[in-house]
């Protein structure tokens, strides 16, 4: 790892572990996070953590030192919340991250797809504007609908880069620029009608997720062996998800809180994202670290995990049972815990593997 990630992955992973602590203060279950945390959990969960980590992977992608400034801008916003630096500070630090990230995917991978980049330049610019409406203290709820655009846009535009089955003809490429219009006018229209907006939203992103259902073919993928028959059933799992969460939206009526509301976040924000980033981990820790990993089947025990308390948490709020959302409360932060470290120990493995072959080659 380049001595300049460690710092900012070491950050990423800080957001996660206290955001996960103040989901569960949220509810409860567990004592308050430290300073403005508990509050602020969807914040340091999208940006503080999800964001630096992608800014992260951009900068490995891109190969432009200027571009770690955006994993250095969120996570250091990330950090200041947790110390209770006061606003507006982090949160135009997080917006000025966002900006930095825009930019990144303007110039784009080398010999990048350009309409993964037209995608993933949109997705970045709706984390700039949800930092933005966030900034201005008009409440979290109002950002959250731009914080999951930008998430769903730039999963989809990696995926984009990353799948040769993804690059979009004509057709499907029009196909694809009517879901994204769709979603994006929907979150444009939550500043005046939250319901209206997040219905519009939810039509526009179950386009989004049967386009990559479909082309990405998940199902296929996954009557493979090893690492991707890992990935094909976990972007499967986060492409339902998707679904899932774009059928709340699209059904959407009441305020922005309680049960329903929060399975329509968790749908999308635990069951999309963190799904993906389950399957993505193998690929992207890799590249961020400089170390390759040793894959391990034991992976599938943290996402069949994932899974299960996640359909827990959504039952009991959509069944009105604390106990069962509370159980799946506490099951995705150990999933997660779990991914964790069945990635160290693959680390390990990997490097005790080289260590070997060089001491065996050393023999010779």
């Amino acid at each position: 790892m380049t001595r300049g990630r460690a710092p900012l992955l070491g950050l990423a992973l800080v957001a996660v572990v206290v955001a996960g602590w103040a989901g569960l203060a949220r509810m409860g279950i567990v004592a308050p996070a430290p300073g403005a945390a508990t509050a602020a959990h969807g914040a340091l969960m999208v940006s503080g953590f999800i964001g630096t980590l992608i800014g992260l992977e951009r900068a490995v992608v891109t190969r432009r030192w200027w571009a770690e400034l955006a994993p250095a801008l969120s996570g250091g916003g990330a950090l200041a919340l947790l110390v209770g630096v006061p606003g507006p500070a982090p949160e135009l630090a997080i917006a000025a991250a966002a900006a930095v990230l825009a930019l990144v995917t303007v110039r784009g991978a080398p010999a990048g797809d350009p309409v993964a980049r037209a995608v993933m330049t949109a997705g970045a610019l709706a984390w700039l504007a949800g930092a933005l409406v966030w900034a201005s203290g008009a409440g979290a709820f109002r950002a959250m609908p731009w914080w999951l655009l930008f998430l769903v846009l730039l999963i989809a535009a990696e995926r984009m880069e990353l799948s040769r089955a993804l690059r979009p003809s004509r057709a499907a490429a029009l196909v694809l620029a009517g879901g994204c219009a769709l979603a994006i006018a929907g979150v444009a229209l939550t500043w005046w009608d939250l319901t209206a907006g997040l219905r519009l939203t939810g039509l526009g992103t179950i386009v989004l997720a049967l386009w990559l259902l479909l082309r990405d073919r998940p199902p296929a993928a996954a009557r493979l062996a090893g690492f991707p028959r890992f990935a094909a059933v976990s972007l499967a799992a986060a492409y339902v998800w998707l679904g899932a969460g774009a059928l709340f939206l699209i059904t959407y009526a009441g305020p922005p809180a309680g049960p329903r509301y929060d399975a329509m976040v968790h749908a999308v924000f635990v069951g999309f994202v963190f799904s993906t980033i389950f399957g993505h981990g193998p690929i992207v820790v890799p590249a961020v670290i400089g170390t390759a990993i040793a894959y391990r089947r034991a992976l599938f025990v943290p996402l069949a995990a994932l899974q299960l308390s996640l359909l827990a948490r959504v039952a009991g709020d959509l069944l009105g049972r604390a106990d069962a959302r509370d159980a799946g409360a506490v099951g995705i932060a150990l999933s997660f815990v779990a991914y964790a470290a069945v990635m160290a120990s693959s680390v390990r493995a990997r490097r005790a593997a080289s260590r070997q072959a060089v001491r065996e080659a050393g023999l010779r």
